[in-house]
């Protein structure tokens, strides 16, 4: 899989023979990687959340947002779990991302596994009028409401 891989030379020529820049992975097929991980008994596959593209960092991050991409991913594949490898909670709202994940869940047979980060890309918070420094504080508060949520079952309304 090396060489169909965006980051390998071969992936880089094929990138900058498109005019891609660099770091930014081909989008033309989006299910192909995740239905052969799949078909080779991968257990799992794993989206990041990058909200926003700082070419400071070197790569353009996950180009498409994970909850559209993970329920397309569902509905192509049958038994891989999907996981998000850090949503970046303090930058979502918590009730929304709590519905978001209990259907995508649900939607996907149960293959859904939520991971949350607090987030490494500082030009973010500032884009959003929300402070960087106090991104722990906030991971943690939303963490807890969204338990609650859960918990109380109140994502189902009236």
């Amino acid at each position: 899989m090396a060489l169909n891989c965006h980051w390998s030379e071969a992936g880089q020529r094929r990138a900058r023979i498109k005019g891609r820049p660099f770091g930014v992975p081909d989008t033309s097929n989006p299910a192909r990687g995740v239905e052969l991980a799949e078909g080779l008994g991968f257990d799992a596959v794993w989206l990041r959340d990058v909200p926003v593209h700082d070419p400071s960092f070197g790569d353009a991050g996950q180009v498409f947002d994970p909850f559209p991409y993970l329920g397309f991913l569902a509905g192509r594949t049958r038994r891989i779990a999907l996981g998000t490898a850090g949503i970046v909670l303090p930058l979502r709202d918590s009730i929304l991302l709590a519905k978001m994940s209990a259907s995508l869940h649900h939607l996907s047979g149960g293959r859904f596994i939520l991971g949350i980060a607090s987030g490494d890309r500082p030009v973010e918070y500032p884009l959003m009028g929300l402070d960087y420094e106090a991104r722990g504080a906030n991971l943690r508060g939303r963490v807890d409401q969204m338990r609650n949520l859960w918990s109380v079952d109140a994502l189902q309304g009236p």
